[in-house]
């Protein structure tokens, strides 16, 4: 009976760890993130950085609205106008 329930046990931990881990695999190609192709060059004291433009847009959203009391919308409108700024 010990032995049954021990069963039952470990069929309900390992099940749902195997679910998520298919569903997982199976959206991965749907949660990676976009990459433009396109680069920005960031030098400042000696140091080189390249970025991504889509990496670099939420950088530069930061560093212009320090504050998150903006709503939702104002900053999805900063973020076309960086990325307008930055391929024009």
């Amino acid at each position: 009976m010990v032995k049954k329930y021990k069963w039952i046990l470990i069929f309900l931990i390992v099940f749902p760890v195997i679910i998520t881990v298919i569903v997982k695999m199976a959206n991965k190609e749907t949660t990676e993130r976009f990459k433009s192709g396109r680069t920005v060059i960031i030098e400042n004291d000696g140091y080189t950085i390249k970025m991504d433009v889509e990496d670099f847009i939420p950088c530069v959203l930061m560093a212009q609205m320090e504050k998150s009391e903006f709503s939702s919308e104002l900053i999805k409108a900063q973020s076309v106008v960086i990325r307008t700024y930055i391929i024009v």
